[in-house]
């Protein structure tokens, strides 16, 4: 039904609870509040475009502003830019602030990723909870500190394609705080998702599935799929994925 969003030209440090702003899902707000942040327009949009994700963080932190003004996305030098969701942290076009055409850049630098760079603007994070958007927006704040540092060493080795293919599958799991989980498929197709990436064989990934559902308690769920779990099953079956390798 609409989001909460920081007043407009209030501080911080002023701010009460209250000051707190409910934008209505059409973009307008009720008598007798603050007037909301200049940016709603774009963290509507991102809500609307990641309905998966339930906060979201915007900063102009010092190292991801410096790139975003340099035309600089964040590619897959580290390991940790697979934190965003892929194999960069992209870089979305300028628009004026405040502006629907900077909502609509966004939206679409966000539909495949939890994070991205604004060109001559700043940085936005999302996340399933504020704590979650707000870690990530650090973390891409670190990221870009250290590319910013390669970037003085000369020309910036990046992994390859495989090398982030085997990152996911083999170290990182598939273990997402909103966990990701694939609707029109069973627990156990979730889970051997993660296997199958690794390439193993059908049969295999299957049996090594199956264990894994027991281990977090889920063997008698393996054939629900995501909408038929409870939110802890669910997260259970995350977390099944990720060991199963």
């Amino acid at each position: 039904d609409g989001m909460l969003v920081t007043p407009s030209g209030l501080a911080y440090d002023a701010m009460e609870p209250a000051d707190v702003v409910h934008v209505r899902a059409d973009g307008s707000v009720a008598p007798g509040q603050r007037r909301p942040s200049t940016e709603w327009h774009f963290h509507l949009a991102a809500y609307r475009a990641r309905p998966d994700m339930h906060a979201l963080v915007h900063s102009h932190s010092l190292n991801a502003t410096v790139l975003a003004c340099a035309g600089k996305p964040i590619p897959a030098f580290h390991y940790m830019v697979a934190v965003a969701g892929g194999t960069d942290i992209p870089l979305v076009p300028y628009a004026t602030f405040g502006t629907e055409e900077l909502a609509s850049h966004v939206a679409r630098g966000l539909t495949d990723r939890k994070a991205c760079l604004m060109a001559h603007h700043g940085q936005v994070a999302m996340g399933p909870t504020l704590a979650a958007a707000l870690e990530l927006a650090h973390e891409v704040e670190v990221l870009a500190e250290q590319y910013l540092k390669v970037l003085t060493l000369g020309p910036v080795a990046r992994l390859s394609d495989a090398e982030r293919t085997r990152i996911r599958a083999h170290r990182m799991g598939f273990v997402f705080q909103s966990y990701n989980l694939v609707p029109t498929l069973t627990a156990i197709e979730n889970v051997m998702l993660a296997a199958d990436y690794a390439g193993k064989e059908r049969s295999t990934a299957r049996r090594r599935a199956t264990e894994a559902l027991a281990w977090v308690g889920l063997e008698t769920r393996a054939g629900h799929r995501p909408m038929e779990l409870s939110g802890g099953e669910q997260q259970r079956a995350a977390l099944a994925r990720a060991l199963v390798n």
